[in-house]
């Protein structure tokens, strides 16, 4: 039976895991998708350290996916989205303060009846 040049592509992606790791695929404690999902993790020690914490925990794959996505981004360090995201959160949470109980004409007429 032949196989998808998809799937023997993503097999070889997955020899790049550690053997740590790739013993856990042998032992089938680990499936592929979840390997597949820890390949999106640069951090080796990172990588090792979900795999482990998921045979342990039993995670399904949309765990694993959803853990190996906060710890994408190289050495913890927060990802350019992320960054921005957090600056544009600050920035507004500080326009917030210096603006509080301000809307336009609703916070002049706000101020004047309370005195």
């Amino acid at each position: 039976m032949a196989k998808k040049r998809s799937t023997i592509a993503n097999s070889l992606r997955l020899l790049k895991l550690e053997e740590e790791i790739l013993e856990y695929l042998r032992q089938n404690l680990l499936s592929e998708g979840h390997a597949r999902a820890l390949l999106s993790v640069e951090n080796k020690e990172k990588r090792i350290s979900l795999a482990k914490e998921c045979v342990e925990k039993k995670w399904s794959v949309r765990e694993m996916e959803r853990r190996a996505k906060e710890e994408k981004t190289p050495d913890g360090k927060a990802g350019k989205a992320q960054e921005f995201k957090l600056s544009v959160e600050n920035h507004c949470s500080r326009l917030g303060r210096e603006n509080e109980g301000t809307s336009g004409d609703q916070g002049k007429n706000y101020r004047q009846e309370r005195g």
